[in-house]
């Protein structure tokens, strides 16, 4: 599906607050306990779960200039047959999948807070609220290319 680029509808220009309120949620939950490059796979995985071009590339590129191979980037849809990540990240990303896949009936905690416990829980939730908030906002204001 092609983004929409809906010039009259500039969520930053028509409700400056809003968009300033979802820039320091943002930065306001930003993760304490998850690494960097966990972060970036995590906000790729769900950018590519929502189809969202803008948020996958600039997580990508974020990604690979803080250490990420591109075999593993690769490998992210396939995460779970791949042998390139650790359980911790496995966990993390069954985690995000589960809390964005929100019809599935699973608990979405199920198995993984004994795994990686309650503060990369935590880390991870709030972490999959922004980029899927960000994923839908960018999704309606961006062309593209």
């Amino acid at each position: 599906m092609p983004y929409i680029n809906i010039q009259d509808m500039n969520i930053q220009e028509i409700r400056p607050e809003a968009f300033n309120a979802q820039i320091a949620f943002a930065n306001a939950i930003k993760p304490k306990i998850i690494t960097p490059i966990q972060t970036e796979l995590l906000k790729i995985r769900i950018s590519q779960i929502n189809g969202c071009f803008y948020c996958l590339k600039m997580h990508t590129e974020k990604a690979i200039s803080i250490g990420e191979t591109q075999s593993r980037l690769t490998a992210l849809p396939v995460w779970r047959e791949a042998p390139l990540f650790t359980q911790e990240e496995k966990s993390i990303l069954e985690l995000a999948e589960r809390l964005t896949l929100i019809h599935s009936h699973q608990d979405p905690y199920e198995g993984i807070v004994d795994i990686i416990g309650k503060d990369v829980a935590t880390d991870v939730l709030m972490t999959t609220v922004a980029i899927n908030s960000w994923n839908r906002i960018m999704k309606t204001q961006v062309i593209n290319p």
